[in-house]
């Protein structure tokens, strides 16, 4: 006999592709740091001494395809309920807009979650508020580990302007309600989590991490990353 398999919740990673050189990242999580990496200069290689980083390269490129995974949402989009999506940075990777194609038919039963910097919304000439419309909830876990006067340093490349001004746009299109605002996920369209990865760059300034967090609108939030 058989049983039916049916996933309702999934975590997916299509690539590393990301915007960011983040100072605690990694080149799993960055394309910025995997060409560091490949360039084996002596900033890597001091990185590299105690040998954390040897087999990097590999398992970069051992992780499952993109177009494996878009095959695994249309199987299961009918069934799913819970979507994380995670990267690198999502907004930017090019089969993110894909997989919310595949997804719309069934988007109203859907909860999509986000690990994103917000440093765009763009991609390829596609805005991502366009394509959350239909879904049942959109959770955006913005990762944020620095306050105005060192995000920058920490998240190399990245701009808090960017932050702001995307936070902006977001909430110009899908207006906070504040219904139920004690709830851990509020009942909103969208919701923003700041969250924030402790670290030696943030631990002495988690407290104005949190107010810039909240000044934008978003709920704080620690990572279990440290």
């Amino acid at each position: 006999g058989s049983l039916p398999f049916q996933v309702k919740q999934a975590e997916l990673r299509f690539s590393n592709t990301c915007n960011l050189q983040c100072r605690m990242c990694s080149p799993m999580y960055s394309t910025k740091w995997e060409t560091e990496m490949k360039k084996g200069g002596e900033s890597w290689k001091w990185l590299n001494n105690k040998g954390y980083y040897t087999d990097m390269e590999k398992r970069v490129q051992e992780n499952v395809s993109a177009e494996k995974m878009l095959e695994f949402i249309e199987k299961s989009a009918p069934h799913l309920e819970y979507l994380m999506i995670t990267g690198g940075e999502p907004f930017i990777d090019t089969s993110h807009i894909d997989a919310l194609k595949l997804l719309k038919p069934y988007a109203k039963n859907i909860t999509l979650e986000y690990t994103t910097n917000l440093n765009t919304l763009t991609d390829r000439g596609h805005n991502v508020l366009d394509y959350w419309e239909d879904f049942r909830q959109i959770r955006l876990k913005v990762s944020i580990d620095g306050d105005p006067e060192n995000y920058e340093y920490v998240r190399y490349g990245g701009k808090i302007n960017s932050i702001v001004e995307n936070a902006k746009q977001i909430y110009e299109r899908y207006p906070i309600t504040n219904k139920n605002p004690n709830d851990i996920y509020p009942d909103e369209k969208v919701v923003i989590q700041g969250t924030c990865t402790v670290s030696a760059y943030n631990i002495a300034r988690l407290d104005k991490v949190a107010q810039f967090v909240t000044q934008i609108g978003a709920l704080f939030h620690t990572s279990q990353v440290h």
